[in-house]
């Protein structure tokens, strides 16, 4: 007993070496890097719901390693676990992912990063998976404090379909940090997409929070709509970040 009551101890002392840069229920990719030689792993689900029908369960797993002060190097798993045809465990994606942050420091000072990913990106405490197919995406991040407390976001993607119509997203998103441990955010995306029969675009909203449970986890938890002229879908996300 005693023995097992050490070696938990000695994770936990390894844990709050490390602490964790929380991943939140955000699609607005930030400018942040783990820092180097440090993991971090994310899991997160989402559950939707449209309107009209059922939308689905989703889980999705995020490996991350800081490769260097500003370089970060990902590994994602994820997909759409159940919908209206029931249980799907073999309908995954999977997509490998790399950042640069080149300018600043996230939360901090104004930052600027640059990102991309190569198959579907479905980073796990993202609320939105997006497109049909797999594809590239390449984009822009930045960060800047507005005030002490207040973080402001703003990311640019473009991401190639190799199945299905090009996707055009931008996204902004304010985060408030009520507490050392505590953290709320809001967010509002805009997504364009060309089709046959004109442009389709859809606009999504979101607020969430981040708790800090210890200094190398957080817990993310976050309520979205999605919709164009009319409301379409809602959706409810959570997630787990755990740095090592």
């Amino acid at each position: 007993m005693r023995r097992v009551v050490g070696v938990v101890m000695v994770l936990w002392t390894a844990l709050a070496a490390c602490p964790a840069h929380a991943g939140r229920p955000l699609e607005t990719e930030d400018p942040g890097t783990a820092a180097r030689r440090s993991v971090e792993v994310e899991l997160g689900t989402k559950l939707s719901h449209a309107l009209s029908e059922w939308g689905g369960f989703d889980l999705g797993l995020n490996v991350a390693y800081g490769l260097l002060d500003s370089v970060e190097i990902a590994a994602s798993l994820g997909g759409t676990a159940f919908d209206s045809e029931g249980w799907k465990p073999d309908v995954l994606a999977a997509a490998l992912f790399a950042k640069w942050r080149f300018l600043g420091e996230d939360g901090e000072t104004p930052a600027l990063a640059l990102f991309a990913s190569g198959g579907l990106p479905t980073h796990a405490p993202h609320l939105w998976l997006h497109g049909s197919g797999y594809g590239l995406v390449g984009g822009l991040a930045f960060s800047t404090p507005v005030v002490p407390e207040l973080l402001a976001r703003a990311a640019l993607v473009y991401q190639v379909q190799f199945s299905d119509s090009d996707l055009s997203v931008g996204s902004v998103a304010l985060e408030w940090q009520v507490a050392d441990y505590l953290s709320l955010v809001g967010e509002g995306a805009v997504e364009v997409a060309p089709y046959e029969t004109g442009e389709y675009w859809t606009m999504r909203g979101l607020l969430g929070c981040s708790l800090a449970v210890h200094s190398a986890v957080a817990l993310d938890l976050g309520v979205g709509v999605e919709g164009d002229s009319e409301l379409h879908g809602v959706a409810g996300v959570a997630g787990v970040t755990v740095g090592f």
